[in-house]
């Protein structure tokens, strides 16, 4: 009898769907491959995913007609009065012809009430949530943004005195292009939103008198008048003007003189028509792309989500290889940067918007990242420490926090505030067979328990999502769903 040798193969590798390797990672031989459904316990134990159970008695229709809908976003919306919170789950329906529909559940989704129908124009829009302290702010993409506060549904933005008028007042120091603004003053010190602006009004060697309509809240006690530069854009306070009732003011102060005073802060015009994507940031809410301006993006007076200087408070993520491009996605608050993500590319935003001389202090960065976001829901925030498995199968652990987002390329990358890396390799088949032409419908769920990010996306030829990836961050495993 002849001894047969054995053959010892070291393994510390595993790559899935690269079958070439020959290698094995134990923490990849958790991965559940083709199979589907099944996720890796914190022992490594498999276990199967057991599915949902309906809450609905039965399914939600529009509140005009009864038409079958598609909930086309869910968002958890928590309201604090007193020490108590108030919870509710808020929906999007869409029936796909002439009604996309607002309601509001109290019982995690097992009945519904009505909001409000925002029309045919906003179907087929995904709709973008933020809550910024005890409000909730939703856009589209096509109707002014709407702000809800628990109760009652309204458009965004404070009501505002008219714009006052501007007349010559003689010989005098302002030359340029200005504008005016006029902020009544309460009793206590606080100010209201202020008025709309004035017209745009040339002068050259002249004073200006501005006036305008009293309020008639009985509890403002005066106004403060602010003014731009002759060749800026940026409102200083200009001077007050005490009562109520006193509605004139003649302004000859001096562009030197005027830069010492406070930066106005109490614009009081809401965000524009159309946006597509709201996050807050700062102390802020960025309200990011238009139709009509697709790279920009609009930011919000501190502490005041829908007051904006539209004229003024806004950066443009545009350089020569930008043209073309539109915002996509952003994430706000990671490491005291706003990320905005393009198609094409990945912007940051540092600073706190305070005006130094003449000039806010935001610093706009083009980062180096090779490619840009799919949709705005596909971006998440992951703690460092984090797990993937690198192209050769290798477990690497992310030493800082990242941004995680699915990529029009058809993978998933990790960005650290300057680079992208790919993460996706281990279900890179997978992600890259998406439907390109649905990217906006690709998002990203958080499932904190078993330490999972799950990306949801149309496969092939799907118009809708119908194929799902999990990454299990703390394991560096990957799932097919």
């Amino acid at each position: 009898m002849v001894a047969l040798p054995i053959l010892t193969q070291p393994f510390d590798a595993f790559l899935g769907e690269d079958q070439s390797k020959s290698s094995i990672l134990l923490s990849l031989a958790y991965s559940s491959g083709g199979s589907s459904n099944l996720y890796i316990d914190k022992l490594g134990r498999i276990r199967q995913i057991d599915g949902y159970a309906a809450v609905n008695t039965t399914p939600l229709t529009t509140n005009t007609g009864a038409s079958a809908v598609k909930i086309v976003n869910l968002f958890p919306f928590r309201t604090t009065t007193a020490g108590t919170f108030t919870r509710q789950l808020i929906a999007v329906i869409d029936d796909g012809s002439d009604e996309w529909e607002l309601w509001y559940s109290t019982d995690d989704g097992a009945t519904w009430n009505f909001i409000a129908d925002l029309g045919s124009t906003s179907v087929g829009r995904i709709p973008v949530f933020v809550q910024f302290g005890d409000l909730l702010y939703i856009v589209n993409g096509v109707v002014t943004a709407r702000v809800w506060n628990g109760t009652a549904l309204s458009s965004a933005g404070a009501t505002q005195l008219a714009a006052p008028t501007i007349t010559d007042a003689g010989a005098g120091p302002l030359n340029g292009t200005f504008l005016w603004k006029v902020t009544p003053v309460l009793t206590n010190g606080s100010r209201k939103a202020s008025s709309a602006a004035s017209a745009v009004t040339p002068l050259q060697n002249r004073r200006a008198t501005i006036a305008w309509v009293a309020d008639t809240d009985t509890d403002v006690a005066g106004y403060e008048v602010s003014r731009t530069r002759g060749t800026g854009r940026v409102l200083y306070f200009n001077a007050y003007v005490n009562g109520r009732t006193t509605v004139s003011f003649t302004d000859q102060k001096s562009d030197a003189d005027l830069i010492a005073g406070r930066p106005l802060q109490e614009h009081g015009d809401g965000p524009p028509t159309g946006i597509y994507i709201c996050v807050a940031h700062r102390g802020r809410v960025w309200w990011l792309r238009t139709d009509t301006f697709p790279r920009r993006g609009y930011y919000s007076d501190p502490g005041d989500a829908d007051s904006v200087w539209t004229d003024d408070q806004y950066l443009d993520y545009t350089e020569g290889e930008e043209m073309g491009d539109v915002i996509t996605g952003a994430v706000g608050d990671y490491e005291g940067m706003l990320v905005v993500g393009l198609e094409r590319s990945i912007f940051t935003v540092s600073g706190t918007g305070r005006v130094v001389g003449i000039e806010k202090d935001w610093n706009k960065r083009r980062t180096n990242a090779e490619v840009g976001v799919a949709s705005h829901r596909s971006m998440i925030k992951v703690s460092k420490g984090a797990r993937f498995p690198d192209v050769d199968g290798r477990l690497v652990e992310i030493p800082a926090n990242v941004v995680a987002y699915f990529t029009p390329l058809g993978d998933i990358r990790i960005f650290d505030g300057d680079n992208d890396t790919v993460i996706s390799s281990a279900v890179a088949d997978t992600v890259r067979g998406f439907n390109y032409a649905q990217r906006r419908k690709v998002w990203v769920l958080k499932d904190k328990s078993r330490s999972h990010l799950t990306w949801f996306f149309p496969s092939a030829a799907a118009t809708e999502c119908d194929t799902a990836v999990t990454w299990n961050h703390e394991l560096g495993t990957w799932h097919v769903w």
